[in-house]
């Protein structure tokens, strides 16, 4: 009776371990013929990155170094059990493919939930270093699926450091939008790596406001690889033509004024690995660092 009140007076998750765990000790007691109880007292997770890994620890006992539980978790794929765990502690990786609630849960062979953690994924965010100074830009990869994973691709292999703004159309007026372009040439060269372009997602309710940034293509629809631009000015009424989209998958928040800074930069005709700018930049600007930092 005494022992029951004192359960009782525990909060979840540990109360129903503990009740489990006297439960099962009446019946066999670990170290014997029988097997101790599985519980599960906690999960944690170092942390949660769109389209990175992250590696997540649950705590508990008898956990047999993962083969007495079963783990899920939504907004994450390709859950693997690590070689350092151990019976009280077991780590695992996954790779979290949306943002948002996620839920993380473990089970006990039978099927029975042994503790639920919801945690939250951010939107992710890169950020560009470059010779005029640094922006912050936050993906929406819930609109834009497709196009944010293939920029995160580009970043996380490092394809855009050290390539150029190449193109700044900075002359307002004439129907002719205020932008920014960058994405695969240095100062001399093309850079390699270019993987083949992308289904256009230009139709996904974001617009090309001024500091939205955006895929760059040709007249063909889907022509986008790993060309990109910032909107300088709000161009949703030329770029954003219902049926001729250009996608927009994400927002700077930190560098409006080195944005700025760019798109006044003086300009001239240049041509680079046989590409004939008409709009280079005087004074390069360099994609020094391209990180994804959230």
């Amino acid at each position: 009776m005494q022992l029951t009140k004192l359960l009782t007076s525990i909060n979840h998750p540990i109360r129903s371990c503990l009740f489990a765990l006297a439960a099962a000790l009446m019946l066999v007691s670990c170290g014997g013929g029988g097997q101790c109880y599985v519980c599960v007292t906690d999960i944690q997770v170092d942390r949660l990155s769109y389209s990175q890994t992250s590696n997540f620890k649950i705590i508990g006992t008898a956990l047999s170094a993962g083969t007495a539980v079963n783990l899920s978790a939504d907004k994450c794929s390709s859950i693997t059990v690590l070689n350092t765990s151990t019976d009280t502690e077991v780590n695992v990786s996954c790779t979290v493919n949306a943002t948002g609630t996620l839920t993380f849960q473990a089970k006990d062979t039978s099927g029975a939930s042994l503790l639920i953690k919801t945690l939250t994924v951010p939107e992710p965010q890169v950020t560009l270093v470059t010779s005029l100074g640094t922006l912050v830009i936050q993906l929406n990869p819930t609109a834009a699926p497709l196009t944010v994973s293939n920029y995160l691709q580009y970043v996380h292999d490092g394809f855009y450091d050290n390539t150029l703004f190449h193109r700044v159309a900075n002359l307002s007026g004439n129907g002719i939008p205020q932008i920014v372009q960058g994405g695969q040439l240095t100062a001399s060269a093309e850079q390699t790596g270019v993987r083949a372009a992308i289904a256009n997602e230009g139709n996904n309710g974001l617009s090309n406001v001024r500091g939205s940034i955006a895929m760059a293509r040709t007249s063909d629809m889907n022509s986008a690889t790993s060309q990109f631009y910032f909107n300088v000015t709000d161009n949703a009424a030329s770029l954003g033509q219902a049926g001729n989209e250009y996608a927009v998958f994400g927002t700077l928040i930190q560098g409006l004024t080195v944005l700025d800074a760019m798109g006044s930069s003086a300009t001239g005709p240049s041509v680079i690995a046989g590409y004939i700018l008409a709009t280079r930049p005087l004074v390069d600007i360099v994609l020094q660092s391209a990180t994804q930092t959230q």
